[in-house]
């Protein structure tokens, strides 16, 4: 079995129009979300294996303010340009190309493409919000088998912001 762990990067900055979008960081919301999903994280012992991050600087931000707790060595991270203004093609390959060693896999990226993977692999019903994150289990792990409905949602955290404001 592998599990999956899927974390759509924490709210974003529009503040300052002439970076990049890739270089867009976190603003003051996305700190928040993140810390609040390391606090998460502190209670509930997540173990990972390889993280797959989009190169953007939210995506990473908030991957590295998450690792305070998950404390994965530097040499299981992989800035995968592939997960940035990508597709749910991508994003399955990325998979597929990590079943073989890594059975615990976290996946930062962006939206649409992290909702509709997750709607894809376990029917997930509603948009992944930012700075959530969702525990997928799939249970045969051959890149064949990583297909429609394949997985199981086991856990999810949303930001409390967002239940604050009815957003789910």
């Amino acid at each position: 079995m592998i599990t999956l762990f899927l974390l759509r990067h924490a709210k974003s900055s529009w503040k300052h129009e002439k970076l990049l979008d890739i270089e867009r960081p976190l603003n003051r919301e996305g700190f928040e979300e993140a810390d609040e999903l390391c606090n998460w994280l502190q209670k509930n012992k997540l173990t990972i294996n390889k993280v797959e991050c989009s190169p953007s600087i939210r995506t990473y931000h908030t991957f590295l303010i998450a690792n305070r707790e998950l404390k994965i060595n530097q040499d299981k991270i992989q800035l995968n340009k592939e997960l940035y203004e990508s597709s749910l093609e991508n994003y399955l390959n990325v998979i597929k190309d990590n079943l073989d060693s890594n059975r615990n896999l976290m996946i930062v990226g962006h939206n649409p493409v992290i909702t509709n993977l997750a709607s894809f692999l376990c029917g997930y019903p509603k948009e992944v919000l930012t700075g959530s994150l969702l525990q997928i289990n799939i249970s045969k792990i051959k890149p064949n088998d990583v297909k429609k409905n394949c997985g199981n949602l086991t856990s999810e955290f949303i930001p409390s912001r967002h239940l604050n404001h009815g957003k789910i």
